[in-house]
């Protein structure tokens, strides 16, 4: 194999022998030109996908493929497979009872501060006219970022600074109660990568992977918003509400080799063990399911001893669930800081706490209407999220109702 684009192609397509996939595979891991390949190949392929017609599948299209997609019974990583099923294994949740997502929404109204009522109408408005200027069909997503930064000139997007919320005594004294929560997710999940990249295209340092990056933290900025912010723009909600499977395939596109940013924090994300498989029914269960991802990335971001983090999801460890583990070479010292992150019971009170604490109340909170659990923490104390170590990598986990 030399003509790496081409195989990677190939390989995408599913065009390859099951052993020329299994070499590719370890090429990719070892071989620096022919992961550059497959990013490339990756994204022409995900450009190609964006130009095609929405078509509405047969209803009976999920079960005929699940049909053809059995389970894997191997796991990527066999040592943290057993430690996750031993740790959360006889966990105390009701799984009877799936969670379609939509249970931290609030209005707008129900913020008392009429500045950030505003700036979270700014920027979902900003966001929502950016949202042409990077998709599919966009001049930058053929590599011509002269039109966006153009539109970026224009928009003039504001962002919010880290210490920004923690720092606002409102917030932070009500940093617990379900409408700064709501804020809290809107301004800390995506807004700063958003903000890293329109600032790297305005100094015109960015090319077209930077692009296709703000394609995915743009729609999703507004799947999130929509998701807790009901009033937000109800006729899209009702959009995002119809019955739609989103899978993992998504999650690997977005993420696979991508660069992310915590405000000026950045990182490389890898995809470790991923199964194959529907993780959520409809976008506004992705959008809660996609900000805990989000969330997990941004705590390790600064975190990160060699600025590389990998994301991975299991299936069939534990019952009815799936679980999500986003992980990252640390120190002994910032384990340590993790661990008092993601403890049991907080060790500050609410208006003591950072934008990592929000972090991880978020994601905490998250989890726990997910697996119908009635304290926002409860979900740690249930072992449905915690933070284990494996070598030097810390991982950060949280368990997810599964699709059946």
């Amino acid at each position: 194999m030399t003509d790496y684009h081409q195989t990677a192609i190939d390989y995408l397509l599913g065009e390859l022998s099951p052993e020329d996939m299994k070499f590719f595979d370890q090429l990719v891991e070892k071989n620096p030109e022919a992961r550059s390949a497959f990013n490339a190949a990756t994204e022409d392929l995900s450009f190609l996908g964006q130009t095609a017609q929405t078509a509405t599948p047969n209803l009976d299209l999920k079960s005929r493929v699940l049909d053809l997609c059995p389970p894997r019974d191997t796991f990527g990583e066999p040592v943290l497979a057993g430690q996750l099923a031993e740790t959360i294994a006889d966990a105390p949740v009701d799984l009877s009872h799936r969670y379609d997502g939509g249970g931290a929404q609030v209005e707008l109204n129900d913020l008392q501060s009429t500045e950030h009522r505003d700036f979270l109408l700014r920027t979902y408005e900003t966001h929502l006219e950016l949202w042409p200027h990077v998709s599919g069909t966009s001049p930058a997503a053929a590599g011509d970022l002269r039109e966006l930064r153009e539109t970026l000139s224009s928009l003039a997007p504001t962002f919010p600074q880290i210490h920004e919320l923690s720092s606002t005594d409102k917030i932070a004294r009500a940093s617990h109660e379900l409408p700064c929560r709501s804020l809290q997710v809107s301004y800390l999940a995506t807004l700063p990568a958003l903000g890293y990249f329109c600032n790297k295209v305005q100094t015109d340092q960015a090319d077209v992977s930077d692009a296709r990056r703000l394609y995915y933290l743009c729609r999703d900025q507004l799947k999130i918003m929509r998701s807790v912010f009901r009033d937000i723009d109800p006729s899209r909600l009702v959009d995002d509400k119809k019955y739609r499977i989103h899978g993992t395939d998504m999650l690997r596109r977005k993420w696979r080799g991508a660069q992310h940013a915590w405000f000026k924090d950045t990182g490389k994300i890898s995809i470790g063990n991923c199964f194959d498989g529907p993780i959520n029914t409809s976008r506004l269960e992705f959008a809660e399911y996609i900000a805990n991802v989000y969330c997990l990335a941004n705590l390790l971001a600064s975190k990160s001893t060699d600025g590389l983090y990998k994301i991975e999801l299991y299936e069939g460890l534990i019952k009815d669930a799936s679980i999500t583990v986003v992980s990252a070479n640390t120190s002994a010292d910032q384990h340590s800081k993790l661990m008092q992150l993601v403890a049991e019971k907080p060790l500050l009170a609410p208006f003591e706490q950072s934008e990592e604490h929000y972090l991880v109340n978020l994601v905490a909170a998250s989890v726990s209407r997910a697996v119908n659990l009635d304290g926002d923490r409860d979900s740690i104390l249930s072992k449905q999220m915690g933070c284990l170590a494996e070598g030097q990598e810390s991982k950060i986990y949280f368990t997810w109702p599964e699709l059946r």
